[in-house]
């Protein structure tokens, strides 16, 4: 199996996994650091897009205190980005708890 099919059928199960159900991971992650810490701003997020433009790949990477903690890689940037809000919010709350 080809490591892009390989990727994109990874891609697809997180995607329906995030999308099959309600995906509130950002607002998650926001509220928890909101009752933490008071406020937000030590977050931070990159987003990239590649590839054409019939086929374009998101990657959303979020940072906390300058450190990453969550990457996703989706076919939209909203996507991605709760992927790596889910990934942030379950290191954080595993670490920190």
């Amino acid at each position: 199996m080809s490591k892009y099919l390989l990727a994109s059928l990874l891609e697809s199960k997180v995607t329906d996994r995030v999308l099959g159900q309600r995906s509130d991971w950002r607002m998650y992650l926001n509220n928890y650091l909101q009752g933490r810490y008071g406020h937000t701003r030590n977050l931070s997020w990159t987003h990239s897009q590649s590839g054409p433009s019939h086929d374009t790949r998101w990657s959303a990477i979020a940072y906390f205190n300058g450190v990453e903690y969550g990457r996703g890689v989706a076919r939209d940037r909203g996507t991605a980005m709760e992927i790596a809000a889910e990934t942030t919010y379950r290191a954080l709350t595993s670490y920190c708890n």
